[in-house]
């Protein structure tokens, strides 16, 4: 699908500058568009967060206090699958699990979280903060959101997507820069 509406598709490799990374796998991402997702638990300011924290440089800190836990494995892990599997209404998943294995993803820009510094020099997406209202996304929809909250569920679910802010083109690293945010 994100071939046939945007032109692009995204997938993890192996990356020259640190173990793994985000590529243009087809076509060309134009600025503008949204070509990843950071997904995990969302934590808001208040909620504990310490353990999960511990040797964790996937967690992402929103400019107002909020984070989202974006490691795959460990306590991080866990986290999430207990607040989807708290948050699961009846036979319907409202947050999307597949980005926690790193393949297979229900959701194929769930990989956010993978996207290498590049620097200010090399970057060529910036980090936006959103909120979700979930009241407006059907349940059928819903499986394809990469985050949940940690704390008691609410209408409001904030998001973080990786905008390109040039072409990127095929075969291209996306590339951030940790500290550009829209």
């Amino acid at each position: 699908y994100i071939w046939e509406a945007h032109g692009f598709t995204v997938g993890i490799r192996d990356s020259d500058l640190h173990n793994r990374g985000v590529f243009v796998t087809r076509g060309v991402a134009s600025p503008g568009c949204i070509v990843g997702y950071y997904p995990g638990s969302v934590y808001r300011p208040g909620d504990s967060i310490f353990i999960q924290s511990i040797s964790n440089s996937y967690i992402f800190q929103c400019a107002d206090g909020i984070f989202i836990d974006g490691k795959h494995n460990g306590m991080s892990g866990m986290f999430y699958k207990s607040c989807s599997q708290r948050n699961r209404l009846g036979p319907h998943m409202t947050c999307d699990q597949s980005w926690l294995g790193l393949k297979n993803l229900v959701n194929p820009l769930a990989c956010g979280q993978i996207v290498n510094n590049g620097g200010n020099k090399t970057s060529n997406v910036s980090y936006c903060e959103i909120d979700i209202d979930l009241r407006k996304i059907s349940l059928k929809q819903r499986k394809f959101i990469p985050n949940v909250l940690h704390s008691e569920p609410s209408p409001n679910l904030r998001m973080v997507v990786l905008v390109a802010t040039k072409n990127i083109p095929e075969g291209s690293e996306i590339l951030s820069s940790y500290f550009s945010v829209c």
